[in-house]
């Protein structure tokens, strides 16, 4: 389903240079990539989620894009998706030769100023912009039987995996601190498909997982009784609300959660605010593809037109349901003020999420990067 119309105001002095590459004269003649090779940069490993993104999209773009080109996929893994990206910014040609798919990790470390980023997000075109929640699910070994048993979880040791304090892992932990539930045992350095078999094995009593993955992956073990989902991010409304994940109907969304673990007290001030950034982060921006600052309108606009029609493929339907289904996609200048949003937070969200993450974890919000060790290349 294509999202029509802007959800807020765009921030014209954070985007001016992404929108202003329409005020340059389209090039007259019909784009036509026959015979050519296309290439979509993925920032990460094979195998992550970014990477099954862009792999599921690359052959129906193939399909739809006229002269139906050859796409290959590139991965650059390193530095929590910053290599590829600031290679992307450093390489990438505005000829429409070269598109990147962005997920939740490459916008957080920009957003949260990380000073290894060297990318500017910011002037990238967006073609197609698809949201993904996330759902948080416990071990019944906890006591609990359903999401209705979540206040049962207060003073019980969690135990939990992922990839670091400052990673994509912050929407959730951050999530839980407000619910007071934060795990007192933290395991970093995993991604989510080994923290997940590390749950499986009973390594770890807690854990989160998108979407994609949790069906494609955790459903099995609900069925099995083996995971107890508890609540699902939710998405954000275009009223600016948080209602519940339409791929998860029956579970409470964090908002309904938060209110029940608070006597119906609503979250508010800076610790919300903070809250809401990291969704549009983490949820409402979790994925797009897009193209270099400075590429001509008219082949933007053949990607967009691809990027509908994609949408609309009955075997992208099928085949596409897992990643895309459910949520809203959303098409070219709509994307703006979505990502608007994710790359802007206020210095009172600011300070108050840097003062959580050092009071819970030890951790600036702005860390410095590792010095290289002998002999070792700074990623």
């Amino acid at each position: 389903m294509i999202r029509k119309g802007s959800r807020v105001l765009a921030s014209a002095s954070l985007f001016g240079a992404a929108v202003a590459v329409f005020a340059l004269p389209a090039l007259a003649q019909k784009v036509d990539f026959a015979g050519k090779r296309l290439e979509i940069t993925v920032p990460g490993r094979e195998g992550s989620g970014n990477d099954v993104y862009a792999r599921v999209f690359a052959p129906f773009f193939e399909k739809h894009l006229p002269g139906k080109p050859t796409i290959i996929v590139r991965n650059i893994p390193g530095s929590g998706t910053i290599a590829g990206a600031n290679q992307y910014q450093n390489r990438a040609k505005p000829d429409g030769m070269n598109m990147i798919a962005v997920t939740s990790s490459t916008i957080s470390n920009y957003t949260l100023k990380d000073p290894r980023v060297k990318y500017k997000l910011e002037t990238w075109i967006p073609i197609i912009l698809s949201p993904q929640g996330s759902v948080f699910y416990v071990s019944p070994s906890l006591g609990v039987k359903t999401a209705a048993d979540l206040p049962m979880l207060k003073g019980k040791k969690l135990v939990y995996g992922g990839n670091s304090p400052t990673s994509a892992d912050l929407r959730i932990t951050y999530s839980l601190g407000m619910l007071g539930i934060l795990p007192t045992t933290h395991v970093w350095g995993a991604d989510r498909g080994p923290s997940r078999l590390a749950f499986e094995r009973g390594e770890f009593n807690s854990n989160y997982d998108t979407t994609p993955a949790f069906l494609q992956n955790a459903k099995h073990l609900v069925r099995e009784g083996k995971a107890i989902p508890m609540f699902a991010l939710g998405v954000v409304d275009k009223n600016g609300n948080v209602v519940r994940d339409p791929n998860f109907p029956d579970l409470p969304s964090f908002y309904e959660a938060y209110l029940k673990m608070n006597d119906g007290k609503k979250p508010s001030g800076p610790a919300f605010e903070a809250w809401k950034n990291l969704i549009q982060i983490g949820v409402m921006a979790n994925k797009f593809f897009a193209l270099p600052a400075g590429t001509p309108k008219n082949i933007v606009e053949t990607y967009r037109t691809a990027a509908r029609n994609i949408l609309k493929d009955p075997e992208f339907i099928k085949t596409g349901a897992e990643i895309v289904g459910g949520y809203e996609q959303v098409i070219g200048d709509d994307a703006l003020p979505i990502i608007a949003e994710a790359t802007s937070i206020s210095p009172e969200a600011w300070n108050w999420l840097d003062g959580w993450l050092q009071k819970n974890y030890d951790l600036p919000l702005v860390q410095k990067p590792k010095e290289a060790k002998k002999g070792e290349k700074k990623g």
